[in-house]
């Protein structure tokens, strides 16, 4: 497991550069507005921090017995794979709150409080920050 951390945060490290490199050819920014490269870069810049740290843990640290939960890794991946199909239906607000709700059942999470606040919490962040500030546009479906 220690060789196989550490030689994928090396190509998680090398992958980050690369892409990085690539972004550097995008147009500038314009005055004071930022330029389209901006947010990929800031995302690239958080995954080589990630490939160094798993490379840092890796290195120095011992590493815990790997455990795989092949059951819920699965349920994971379908639930997502449930969650991009429903999202032109449904809309993008009301599958990220089914979603969001399966992903807590999922972990077994107890508190009736959580399935509501934490949805609903999420849901209105994006819909502040991305679709009022930002002005994205989200997929609409049938109810939103």
């Amino acid at each position: 497991m220690k060789r196989a951390n550490i030689i994928i945060s090396l190509l998680v490290i090398v992958f980050g550069l690369v892409a990085y490199w690539y972004t550097s050819d995008f147009p500038g920014s314009s005055g004071s507005e930022t330029g389209p490269g901006f947010m990929p870069k800031i995302f690239i810049i958080i995954i080589i921090i990630l490939g160094i740290s798993l490379l840092i843990k890796s290195i120095f640290f011992e590493n815990e017995k790997a455990t795989l939960y092949k059951k819920r890794i699965a349920i994971f991946i379908l639930l997502f794979i449930i969650y991009n199909i429903l999202i032109p239906i449904l809309g993008f607000y009301v599958t990220s709150i089914l979603f969001l709700i399966s992903l807590l059942w999922m972990n077994n999470i107890k508190k009736l409080v959580y399935f509501f606040f934490v949805p609903l919490g999420v849901v209105t962040f994006i819909f502040i920050f991305f679709q009022t500030l930002l002005k994205v546009p989200l997929p609409t479906g049938v109810f939103l």
